[in-house]
């Protein structure tokens, strides 16, 4: 019997952790279409089949990576998720996300790597950074992130000390913006 992959999404269906539709970010770009068009294909097929809108977009999401030879493994959704994207909207309003450590050993000290993406039309420089705990850190350079660009941060996290879930907050300044990006931080630690 041929083993069948397990796929699980997670969805912020309030918008409370994301300012948009999570694939607008990466995976729909990665297909060569824009989010209008994408979401037209997909709100489209589900109509056309009487299905339940979320299930649409997901049979769509594969059906268009597999027309295109994209990638749509786990690997490949997780590297897209490596990045925050910072529009227009977030250098007034803010803006969350959430950093998974995932389950660590106690004592382990693991660092993690992500990319801050500038989709706005201004320059996005950090300037400084506060935490909810030692535990945390952040490397980071402070030369703007033109618009269009991306730049890799790096975060630390020392389990020494800590025990069970872990849900710590970083949050990230930015020149010019009137509220942080907020970063939670989880970690198991066993």
């Amino acid at each position: 019997m041929d083993q069948q992959p397990i796929v699980a999404f997670l969805y912020d269906f309030d918008k409370t952790l994301c300012t948009t539709d999570m694939q607008n970010y990466a995976f729909i770009p990665s297909l060569g279409m824009t989010p209008g068009e994408f979401w037209a294909e997909a709100n489209g097929f589900g109509r056309a089949c009487r299905m339940d809108g979320i299930l649409a977009y997901m049979f769509t999401m594969i059906r268009e990576a597999e027309r295109r030879g994209r990638p749509f493994t786990r690997e490949d959704l997780v590297e897209k998720g490596r990045s925050i994207v910072l529009d227009g909207p977030f250098f007034d309003k803010g803006a969350t996300d959430t950093i998974r450590f995932g389950k660590l050993g106690s004592g382990e000290i693991a660092v993690l790597r992500f990319w801050i993406e500038n989709a706005s039309e201004q320059p996005a420089a950090i300037t400084s950074y506060t935490r909810s705990c030692g535990c945390t850190s952040l490397t980071f350079s402070k030369e703007p992130i033109a618009p269009g660009e991306a730049r890799q941060v790096e975060m630390t996290f020392d389990s020494r000390g800590e025990y069970g879930w872990q849900l710590k907050t970083v949050d990230l300044r930015f020149a010019g913006a009137a509220r942080p990006l907020r970063l939670f931080v989880e970690a198991d630690v066993r």
